[in-house]
């Protein structure tokens, strides 16, 4: 679980307007694409991941490198867009299926959510 405190209401709209901005110019957090490899090539490294993410990903590596093992490896990956919740969307070609990953990256590039899973249904 990840505690956050609330948030006024003026800092409320600025969140929403930014993210109505962020989906309607529909490109990559900077720093994503690189993320996004690392994501990739490294079961078990959490370089560039927030201490969060790292420790969720740490305790979900036995079935993750399961999940991926049964994929095969990347063939090809391209961005598909931003989704409505501002999560940048890749699609991942690989050897026996297509994934689907989204990622959120903070305002100083650490990768702060990462979403893995089979096929392309976009969010």
């Amino acid at each position: 679980m990840i505690d956050r405190p609330r948030v006024d209401t003026a800092r409320a709209t600025w969140i929403q307007a930014a993210l109505a901005a962020r989906i309607e110019a529909n490109k990559p957090f900077p720093g994503s694409e690189k993320a996004l490899q690392l994501l990739l090539s490294d079961t078990r490294s959490s370089a560039g991941m927030s201490a969060e993410l790292a420790h969720v990903r740490s305790e979900n590596r036995a079935f993750r490198e399961r999940f991926l093992a049964d994929l095969g490896p990347v063939q090809s990956y391209a961005f598909t867009g931003v989704t409505k919740f501002g999560s940048d969307s890749y699609r991942v070609i690989r050897q026996h299926d297509t994934e689907t990953v989204l990622l959120v990256l903070d305002e100083d590039g650490t990768l702060v959510s990462a979403l893995q899973y089979t096929g392309t249904r976009n969010w």
